[in-house]
């Protein structure tokens, strides 16, 4: 099975190629550039929109948003994995990492039970278009050995992030900012926001260390990729580089930032702060951060839209840099070195974005098959037509 895409600006990783051509054959991408001579009859005019690699999210937990809409309100997780597979390749997200909360909070309808419940559910589903993936995110207060065994044994996460978000830490530097956020959300009641307060405060830094080396010693005997999350000074972060982390996720300050880039780690920043010009909570900005070259990654975070947008916004590097902070740079971070980048070789992950006078998706090929088509424009013959002014 074979494609051709032609009338393209197509985004390589150095380049970008006018009325560029794309072969795809059985999956894999086996020709770029211009006029590619081609003899199959399955033609795509991208009609001078961007062509660009499919993106590759590594953290994003909107899929929460699918299985709660509203607060009490709970969606059968096969309903919410399929329709937040849909949301993620309307927003060009190929391959999605979904950050599954493995912690005790049932204010924020967070609980294991229901962690392991929502990774099965990605596991087993039949209906999915994208290549859906499960990022544990392991809250250290709410790990013990055989809750960490059971994530290792039956979820085999694909990507492990490790957090400990409590009153004095680095999200929250005080018990009230902490409470803040509970009332921010709507949700919980001064007993339990006492019992959660507690138990967060309760891990010493004894215990934190044997669980983190825990999580960490089968992560890393299993090659499953290692993230810490929330770093705020440049010890914490040379502290968790000794547990073997390779990816530092959302630092909040420019300290644990430089420190992170300073020892050899992937760091990873919210789209959405990117996108809206700073952080929901105060720390550090993304666009700050990209500007001072400490960015190697953004991740939707909570916002799936915000991903394909962040290319589009600002101008703090060129197009290829930028398109490979959402493709290319989180498929290496995460171990799939043959994904992410518009070259012979390749897997065939393509979207086809206008970008104005909003990126939007017109078209998405996974695999070398198309997924998702809103201009309905594939043809059975001819050569590309020249590219239009845009």
């Amino acid at each position: 099975m074979a494609m051709k895409i032609v009338n393209g600006r197509v985004v390589t990783p150095d380049d970008i190629v006018q009325q560029g051509e794309v072969v795809i054959r059985d999956g894999i991408i086996t020709q770029v550039g211009q006029q590619v001579p081609f003899t199959d009859d399955t033609i795509i005019d991208a009609q001078g929109s961007y062509v660009l690699p499919g993106l590759v999210d590594i953290h994003g937990d909107d899929i929460e948003r699918e299985i709660h809409p509203r607060e009490n309100a709970e969606v059968d997780p096969q309903i919410a994995v399929t329709a937040a597979d849909r949301v993620n390749i309307l927003q060009g997200i190929t391959t999605k990492f979904h950050a599954i909360a493995f912690e005790d909070t049932p204010a924020e309808q967070r609980t294991i039970d229901s962690a392991f419940t929502l990774s099965r559910a990605i596991r087993t589903s039949t209906s999915l278009l994208t290549d859906n993936r499960v990022h544990a995110r392991c809250e250290l207060s709410s790990m013990d050995s055989a809750t960490v065994e059971a994530v290792f044994n039956e979820v085999d996460p694909d990507l492990v992030s490790l957090m400990h978000h409590k009153p004095g830490g680095a999200q929250y530097p005080d018990t009230s900012s902490f409470a803040q956020r509970f009332q921010y959300q709507g949700r919980g009641d001064v007993v339990k926001l006492e019992q959660l307060v507690a138990r967060r405060q309760s891990l010493q830094s004894s215990m934190h260390d044997s669980v983190v080396d825990l999580i960490a010693s089968q992560a890393l005997a299993r090659d499953i990729p290692l993230a810490s999350h929330d770093d705020d000074t440049a010890e914490q972060v040379a502290s968790m580089a000794d547990f073997g982390i390779s990816v530092c996720e959302f630092p909040t300050t420019m300290e644990a930032a430089t420190a992170a880039r300073d020892q050899g780690l992937f760091t990873v920043m919210g789209a959405p702060n990117f996108v809206r010009g700073g952080s929901l909570w105060d720390n550090l900005a993304a666009e700050r951060a990209v500007h001072e070259g400490v960015v190697d990654i953004l991740a939707s975070d909570y916002h799936p839209p915000s991903l394909l947008a962040s290319i589009f916004i600002g101008s703090e590097g060129s197009l290829p840099e930028r398109v490979a902070r959402v493709t290319s740079n989180p498929a290496e971070a995460v171990g799939l070195t043959a994904r992410g980048k518009i070259v012979p070789g390749f897997r065939g992950d393509v979207i086809i974005v206008d970008a104005h006078p909003t990126s939007t998706v017109e078209r998405v090929i996974i695999e070398g098959k198309e997924c998702l088509n809103v201009k309905g424009t594939t043809q059975k013959s001819s050569p590309a037509t020249s590219l239009l002014p845009r």
